[in-house]
């Protein structure tokens, strides 16, 4: 995008971001809606400055930056022609007018986003102020924009000075294998084994097999068909056979296998494959077949003398990951390692000069850390820090400024470190979704102190740093967090703390991933608001459950009296039971527990604590209190409240209509999506915790309207990119933490998000830098899709996974796996035409064209049936996704979208459709006028569906439509109605001609009871709103469409009579001009401003 050069015309900046058959017409079309005046002007006001769309970050590295702003103006048709931005090395010099970085002088254009930096070069932690001004239509300056600043991260490589530290006695029991697997072969009728010498004759009690659960696709080799025999003889002659699968395979989901022994006495023991388990090991449909194991125990007297034995086998695969001393090296066996889910202190001394300017801090410390500066919490209100990544592609930083919190002289520095998804060890009685590669709590730091004699100092983590483990006794992403508060070291982050019997630290090579800034960093997740209990029901002495009435991803806050030694046990859950105790069926099933405990110090105070690297779904909170050892005393709690944590993208949307069911439908989505928003869109923010993709592009406009997803999206694009594989495959969740199997990992409606999401973003935002950065990886994977396609069909995949059919939700039931993932290979082929375009990649965009033409008429071959009018099955989905699509023939349309309707009402207006079908049923409704149907599917409480599971006592979005207790109860995978309530009922929308709401469709739909509706969102431009209400005599809408900005008001036929503005007519008006219909609606061009439409009453 051109974003510093003149325009020729208002159409030039149009030809900018789109081109094809129609640009031309578009253009001018936007020339006259962009040149519309009404004579006298005021000046535009300059607002919300941006830089890597952050207001004032710290730690900005990428190259250049890019700056942003809003406008504000009381006058219609208001747009800025020009603009001039200054940035200097201080505040002073800025108002003084001598700008030294940079003064970009008069520059003719539109553009108010995505504007490159292109003054001196910025050095690593230079801080920068920056001011802009802008001329509008008339040529009038605005006075100067309030002053904002960024701060530069690390702008090179080998501006890293500091090293990566640990605790060395966290490396002595931190695993460097996988375990033991054959080569792996093509075909499962080859037998493999494995054998072990113990040494000696043990009276064995049983042998236990763990299966791979990360590095490599979980389950990787894990027998199915096999036995284990144990024996005296090194022949196995007289061998005792204590498990047989050979004939009825065992259980393909197990990850761990035991077989009773009862005592036989044994030396040797051997695992025979006699079948191997084969899976596409890295996406593709070959399979492969291997006999893999991480551990295995020969357990005798409570004991695993399998530790260090000899082992033998048919093949082994011995470098890399590989080694099969690895499977008997004890340190497979989930709680092997007694540290595995402590924390980690580390702190430093140092010194500083007289006449400090600056301090900043640069730091990672992985999995997440807390930081503190002489005795002060620093960066304290962000949580969970830093995102999570692919810790071997990725490992993000935070730029923190410390000046205020150092002095002359002796100074310390502190941090602690907990394991979030870096490290998710499987520990006894803990709940834990999956195993990931054990790795030490690892960080690295340097801090740049800058004086005002023009001196740059550096502290950096590096051998002169000590290490200690934390208080938090416990933390584990899935598992929970616990706290002593006895263990706590008084003044540990203050300078002169005794550090003596702490241990120094080693460096180490660190994750491999590179290190990046804000600029390629998701919002912190912060505390947004607190719950206080409505009920409180105890259960049992010493045991309460707090009813916080709403589920939220939460943290406790507590306080608490007791002795030293007591402690207090706080279990969440989405659901109770009817005796008020906990049903926890729907976040982890009771399988293990996902807790946080307290321990109190005692002294008699009120004790008050706050986890910081644990958060859960929930909204009951099990108390339950246990004295000392000891004693009979139980700790009293004094109070309990939860904090709502998510991610800090700022909220920009409010709807609201005259129909209450539909706005709590609104709140109801609005707490799943809130509390799904984290360093990745989570599925939900228990059990999984998961980047699942298809969110992203299938809810991607209804989470827009309510959030600004614009760094979160950059951030999450670019984790998608990292975990791309070497064939092209994108895996079904970013960052990968487990490689599921099959269609899990590989379904096209999941992967194509990296396509589908970053056009979304440029719709939305203008922002073409996901197309740019990605555009390579967006090709390699609509390549990885036409390898797998047979004759241009997709037959691989989840399909509309959680429709609603005659079995329990899961599976596709009532559309064909293969129609919704030709139906997105197909939108795939568009959105890169579409994007080829843009990027002037023209022959590009030739070939994409030619393989959605190609896709198009594969998919009509196999799935329309004409005799039916309809498409496949003829379900809700099956004719949703050809009618959205274009794919429909234009002499069928009208048929098939008869049968879709019909189907519905058949039903008594329910739905079907699931994750992936539901936001095209929608679609296909409303862009083909039967918003009346979405209405009255969305209007009743009786079947499933949103009023279902409010009549059913949910408070956010449940996963099942049906509020299935089995199921996750705060889920926005379904949330797609958002779409519809902003963008159709109420009718605000941004048109994809004209990216960033450059050009606004206000397209109000009033539908079944509702007789008014408002939205507004706040823009990239500005704050955009729409209110319509029926009247007597038929519509009153009002319009605010922000500077530099235009919108196509298309009015809804409710009335014959006379359309006025403001109550004049618009005959000879230049500020509103009618255009030709658009859909059988009579269509206004607007510009800037604040309107009002409204059809007089009849004379």
């Amino acid at each position: 995008m051109n974003t510093a050069g003149p325009l020729a015309a208002p159409g030039s900046f149009l030809r900018s971001f789109v081109k094809g058959p129609r640009a031309v017409a578009r253009c001018l079309t936007a020339a006259l809606a962009l040149g519309l005046a009404t004579g006298a002007r005021g000046e535009l006001r300059v607002t919300n400055l941006r830089c890597d769309w952050a207001n004032a970050p710290l730690g900005i590295d990428s190259a250049p930056p890019h700056l942003a702003w809003s406008l504000e103006s009381l006058d219609r048709g208001a747009h800025q022609t020009a603009w001039q931005v200054q940035v200097a090395s201080s505040p002073d010099l800025l108002r003084s007018d001598k700008p030294d970085r940079w003064d970009s002088g008069r520059v003719q254009s539109r553009a108010q986003f995505q504007i490159p930096y292109a003054g001196k070069t910025l050095g690593t932690g230079e801080q920068v102020f920056w001011r802009i001004r802008v001329w509008n239509e008339n040529g009038t300056a605005s006075g100067w924009s309030e002053p904002s600043n960024w701060t530069m991260g690390i702008v090179r490589p080998e501006d890293w000075r500091a090293r990566w530290i640990s605790d060395p006695t966290l490396l002595e029991k931190t695993r460097t294998k996988l375990g033991f697997s054959t080569p792996p072969v093509s075909k499962a009728d080859s037998p493999q084994w494995i054998a072990l010498d113990l040494g000696a004759s043990y009276a064995v009690d049983k042998v236990v097999l763990h299966a791979l659960v990360y590095g490599v696709a979980e389950r990787l080799g894990f027998p199915r068909w096999f036995r284990i025999e144990v024996a005296d003889d090194p022949d196995f002659r007289g061998a005792t056979t204590i498990l047989d699968h050979t004939q009825n395979p065992a259980n393909e989901w197990a990850t761990k296998l035991t077989a009773p022994a009862s005592g036989v006495t044994a030396r040797y023991v051997r695992i025979t494959a006699t079948r191997l388990r084969t899976m596409s090991e890295d996406g593709g449909a070959e399979q492969f077949g291997r006999l893999a194991l991480r551990q295995i125990e020969v357990v005798a007297a409570g004991t695993n003398v399998a530790r260090g034995a000899r082992v033998t086998s048919s093949a082994s695969l011995e470098g890399g990951p590989w080694s099969s001393a690895a499977v008997v090296d004890g340190l497979g066996v989930p709680g092997s390692n007694p540290r595995a889910c402590s924390t980690l202190l580390l702190r430093r001394e140092f010194r500083v000069g007289e006449g400090l300017k600056r301090a900043t801090l640069f730091v990672c410390g992985l999995g997440h850390y807390t930081l503190e500066a002489n005795g002060s919490a620093v960066g304290a209100e962000d949580l969970l820090t830093p995102g999570w990544t692919d810790y071997e592609r990725t490992c993000l930083y935070d730029t923190r400024d410390l000046t205020a919190q150092l002095k002359p002289g002796a100074n310390a520095i502190a941090l602690t470190l907990a394991n979030g998804m870096y490290n998710v060890p499987n520990w006894p009685g803990r709940y834990t979704k999956f195993s990931g590669p054990p790795r030490p709590l690892t960080a690295i730091a340097q801090l740049r102190l800058e004086y005002t004699d023009g001196r740059v100092d550096w502290v950096a983590t590096d051998e002169q740093w000590k290490a200690a483990p934390g208080p938090i006794t416990f933390s584990h992403v899935y598992g929970g967090e616990d706290y002593d508060a006895a263990k706590g070291p008084k003044g540990w982050s203050l300078a002169g703390f005794d550090d003596s019997r702490w241990t120094p630290v080693v460096c180490i090579p660190g994750p491999g991933g590179e290190l990046k800034g804000a600029s390629e960093a998701a919002p912190p997740i912060r505390a947004h608001e607190t719950l206080t209990p409505r009920a409180v029901r105890p259960l049992r002495a010493g045991v309460a459950v707090y009813d916080l009435g709403q589920n939220a991803a939460l943290m406790p806050r507590l306080r608490v009296r007791g002795p030293a030694g007591s402690s207090v046990k706080i279990t969440p859950s989405e659901l109770v039971n009817a005796d008020g105790s906990l049903d926890t069926t729907s976040t982890h099933a009771g399988k293990a527990e996902s807790t946080w405990n307290y321990r109190l110090a005692g002294g008699g105070e009120i004790e008050c604590w706050m986890p910081r690297f644990f958060h859960h779904g929930a909204r009951y909170l099990q108390v339950q209190a246990f004295p000392a050892a000891g004693s009979s005393e139980l700790p009293v709690v004094v109070g309990l409240e939860g904090i709502v944590v998510h991610g800090d993208s700022p909220a920009v949307g409010r709807f609201s209509c005259s129909n209450e069911l539909f706005n709590r439908i609104r709140l109801l989505v609005r707490w799943a999506q809130r509390s799904n928003l984290s360093h990745v869109l989570t599925d939900c923010p228990h059990r999984e915790r998961l980047g699942w993709l298809e969110q992203y592009h299938l809810n991607g406009p209804s989470l827009r309207y309510e959030y600004d997803l614009t760094r979160l999206y950059a951030k999450t694009l670019g984790d998608m990119a990292d975990s791309q594989r070497p064939n092209g495959l994108v895996p079904s969740i970013a960052p990968e933490y487990i490689r599921f199997d099959g269609d899990f990992r590989d379904s096209p409606e999941w992967g194509s998000a990296l396509i589908l999401a970053a056009w979304q973003q440029y719709v939305w935002t203008g922002d073409d830098t996901p197309l740019r950065r990605h555009y390579a990886s967006m090709q390699r994977y609509f390549a990885y899709l036409e390898s797998r396609a047979n004759r241009h069909l997709l037959t691989h995949g989840l399909g509309d996974w959680y429709d609603l059919g005659p079995k329990r939700p899961g599976f596709s039931q009532l559309t064909p796996v293969s129609l919704p993932a030709t139906a997105i290979f197909y939108e795939d082929a568009l959105r890169l035409e579409q994007t080829a375009q843009h990027l002037g990649e023209d022959r590009d965009a030739q070939r994409y064209a030619t393989a959605a033409g190609r896709i198009a008429e594969a998919f009509n071959a196999e799935f329309f049936k004409a005799r039916n009018a309809g498409y496949a099955t003829g379900s809700q989905t099956a004719n949703a996704f050809p009618l959205v699509l274009g794919l429909v023939p234009p002499a069928s349309r009208d048929a098939v979208l008869a049968s879709l309707v019909r189907d519905i009402e058949s039903r008594g207006n329910s739905v079907t459709a699931g994750d992936i079908g539901y936001s095209y049923l929608l679609k296909a409704l409303a862009e083909n006028g039967r918003s009346d149907v979405v209405f009255a599917m969305n209007s009743q409480s009786e079947r499933p569906g949103y009023g279902y599971q409010l009549a059913h006592g949910a408070t956010s979005l449940t996963e099942a439509w049906d509020a299935n207790r089995q199921a996750s109860q705060n889920h926005f995978m379904l949330g797609q109605i958002m779409e519809w309530l902003y963008g159709d009922l109420a009718g605000l929308a941004p048109d994809p001609e004209e990216p960033g709401f450059g050009r606004v469709i206000v397209r109000p739909n009033p539908v079944g009871d509702v007789t008014w509706a408002e939205a507004s969102y706040e823009s990239v431009r500005g704050p955009i709103s729409v209110r319509w209400q029926k009247t007597s005599t038929g519509l009153r809408l009002t319009v605010k469409i922000p500077p530099n900005a235009t919108a196509s008001v298309q009015w809804p036929s409710l009335g014959s009579g006379e359309i006025r503005e403001s109550g004049r007519s618009m005959a000879n008006r230049n500020d509103v001009r009618e255009i030709e219909p658009t859909c059988g609606r009579r269509t206004f061009e607007i510009g800037a401003g604040t309107y009002e439409f409204e059809e007089p009453p009849s004379k």
